[in-house]
């Protein structure tokens, strides 16, 4: 019994092996690349943190550095990417203007408790919570009317209706 093993393609991988078991562990492809799911998972929050930050707070921003600083968040510092993604969407709507100030937030006591207080709500919603007190087992009915089909001879003057 062989075991298929492929690389993770991400630059900064999170695991101490670059090497994927296709039969035991999650991952990722995207075409013929293969990523640990978390690894991918951080690559899109990336992407999703560089349009926030291109959308909502500086167009003409430089990619390269805000992207060193990302990783230098991420990957050294070891905050989790959904953690930076809170504080950027947080940042946008307050006075975040510069990549530096990403770092003050992201260090920010008032930031922490709120990411905290966010995922203790997260994790408080359970689905026994929701309760169905009434079912209604019509459905609903929509209707349009429909369009008069012409063709080609309306465009000639013929067909007329």
């Amino acid at each position: 019994m062989s075991k298929d093993i492929k690389r993770c393609r991400c630059k900064n991988c999170l695991h101490d092996s670059r090497d994927i078991l296709i039969t035991e562990d999650e991952y990722v492809t995207v075409g013929s690349v293969y990523y640990h799911k978390d690894c991918y998972q951080v690559m899109a929050d990336i992407d999703l943190i560089l349009n926030i930050w291109h959308d909502d707070i500086d167009e003409n921003v430089s990619y390269s550095y805000l992207r060193k600083t990302l990783n230098e968040l991420i990957y050294k510092q070891k905050h989790p990417s959904d953690y930076i993604v809170f504080c950027v969407r947080r940042g946008a709507a307050g006075r975040l203007k510069h990549v530096p100030g990403l770092k003050y937030i992201v260090n920010s006591e008032d930031v922490k408790k709120a990411y905290l207080a966010k995922l203790a709500r997260k994790e408080n919603i359970r689905p026994s919570d929701f309760v169905v007190t009434e079912e209604d087992q019509r459905e609903p009915k929509f209707s349009a009317p429909k369009p008069k089909k012409t063709g080609f001879g309306s465009i000639f003057g013929g067909n007329k209706n």
